[in-house]
C-alpha cells in the first residue's frame, strides 16, 4: 500500500513523528513525504520536493504565490501517476486543503491532520469568518480528520463535522533517541522549542526570565525556533540587557541535545493542540510548563 503524506514546510523531526505510524502498521509499504526540501531520511519513506529554483525565487511574494499553484498540480500529478490509497495534509492550510481537493479530483480517500488547537480552524487571517468556514467545508468534505485532543474534537462536532470521521492521532515519539541521559549534564534552566510568532508566545519567555534573573544571576535560557518575531526577540534580549542569560540560536534541524541538557520546557501558547515537542522533552527528563 502507498500512501502520500504532504507537510510542506514542517520541521524535519516533526515529518517524521507524523509518518512512522503509517510505516508501522505493517500494511503501508511506502510513504511519499510531499516537503518542501528533503527531510531526514527514514526506511520505505521517499522525499517529494520543491524545484530549487521555486524555493529560492525572488521576491519572496512571487515565491510564495508560484509555490501555492506549484504544490497542488504536483500533487495532482503523482496521485494520477502512483494512484496512492490515501493523500493525508498536515495542517489545514493549504496542505490539508490540497489534499481534500486533489483527493476529490482523483477518486482518492484523504485525511486532515488539525495539529494545533481551534486558532488553526479559526485562523487569525483577516477575514476570519471566511477562513473558517473554508476551514469547516474541508473538513467536512475529506474523508477523514485527524486532532491531537478533545478540545477541537469537540469544538469540530459543535460546527458540524460528523463524530464518526474524527480521529485522535498525535504522531510518534522516537524513545530510542528521545530519552533521558545520566551522563548529560542538565545546565539550561528554560528552554523554549517552536515558531517565533505572537501565538506561541516566546516574549512572554523573555518576561519569565527578566522576573527570575531579578532574584537569581544564574537563570539560564534557550531559545529554539525561526519566525515573525525572531528580529523582535533579539532586540528585546539586547534592550533589557539578556544576552548573558538568553540564548536565540534561531531554527534547529534536530533539538533533541537541548531537551536533554534542559531542566523544564516552556509552552507559553495562546492555542495549542498536544505539542509532539513537549512529549520529546519529557522524554529526555524535560519538566514542562504550560499556560492553561
Amino acid at each position: 500500500m502507498l500512501v502520500f503524506v504532504v507537510v510542506g514546510r514542517l520541521g524535519k523531526s516533526l515529518t517524521i513523528s507524523k509518518v512512522v505510524p503509517f510505516l508501522a502498521t505493517g500494511k503501508v509499504s511506502k510513504v511519499f513525504i510531499f516537503r518542501q526540501e528533503t527531510g531526514f531520511p527514514l526506511n520505505g519513506a521517499h522525499y517529494v520536493t520543491l524545484p530549487s529554483w521555486l524555493t529560492k525565487l525572488k521576491p519572496r511574494h512571487l515565491g510564495i504565490l508560484l509555490r501555492s499553484l506549484y504544490e497542488p498540480l504536483q500533487l495532482y500529478v503523482y496521485t494520477k501517476k502512483y494512484k496512492p490509497a490515501l493523500i493525508n495534509g498536515v495542517f489545514t492550510l493549504p496542505k490539508g486543503l490540497n489534499a481534500t481537493i486533489i483527493g476529490k479530483l482523483t477518486n482518492t480517500p484523504s485525511v486532515v491532520s488539525v495539529i494545533g488547537g481551534i486558532v488553526e480552524i479559526t485562523t487569525r487571517f483577516p477575514f476570519q469568518r471566511f477562513w473558517e468556514g473554508l476551514n469547516l467545508w474541508m473538513l467536512r468534505t475529506c474523508s477523514v480528520v485527524t486532532t491531537k485532543g478533545k478540545v477541537v474534537t469537540s469544538y469540530l462536532v459543535k460546527k458540524g463535522i460528523p463524530k464518526e470521521k474524527i480521529f485522535t492521532l498525535n504522531g510518534s515519539i522516537d524513545t530510542d533517541n528521545f530519552r533521558y541521559k545520566n551522563d548529560v549534564r542538565k545546565d539550561i534552566d528554560i528552554l523554549f522549542v517552536g515558531n517565533l510568532s505572537p501565538l506561541k508566545g516566546p516574549d512572554r519567555v523573555l518576561k519569565m526570565v527578566e522576573i527570575l534573573k531579578a532574584k537569581t544571576k544564574d537563570i539560564t535560557a534557550v531559545i529554539l525556533g525561526d519566525g515573525i518575531l525572531y528580529k523582535a526577540i533579539k532586540q528585546q534580549i539586547q534592550d533589557h540587557g539578556l544576552e548573558d542569560n538568553v540564548k536565540l540560536l534561531g531554527y534547529i534541524n534536530n533539538p533533541i541535545e537541548w531537551f536533554q541538557k534542559s531542566k523544564c520546557i516552556v509552552i507559553p501558547s495562546e492555542s495549542e493542540g498536544l505539542p509532539t515537542a513537549m512529549l520529546e522533552a519529557m522524554a529526555c527528563g524535560c519538566v514542562p510548563i504550560v499556560q492553561m
